[in-house]
């Protein structure tokens, strides 16, 4: 298990070669996640966050992510309230 901080709306694990321990979040009022699982240890580890959705006056929420087709480091991701990718 792995506390996010928030609710979890979304998960996509990375289908690319050599990245298939890394899984995507979008973790609601607690931004998007990258978290990459050790099969040794069973558990999960925080490896990057992504806060910049939102503006002072917009409440924000992390609803939609996905890895990119050609890029397997590449992320794209969707915030709710403020409408930005």
């Amino acid at each position: 298990t792995f506390e996010t901080g928030g609710g979890v709306w979304r998960l996509r694990w990375n289908k690319s070669s050599g990245f298939e321990d890394r899984l995507l979040t979008a973790c609601m009022r607690a931004d998007f996640q990258i978290l990459n699982f050790s099969k040794e240890k069973s558990d999960f580890k925080l490896l990057c966050r992504y806060e910049e959705h939102g503006a002072p006056d917009v409440t924000k929420l992390a609803y939609g992510c996905d890895w990119g087709y050609k890029d397997p480091c590449l992320v794209g991701s969707c915030s709710f309230y403020d409408k930005q990718l």
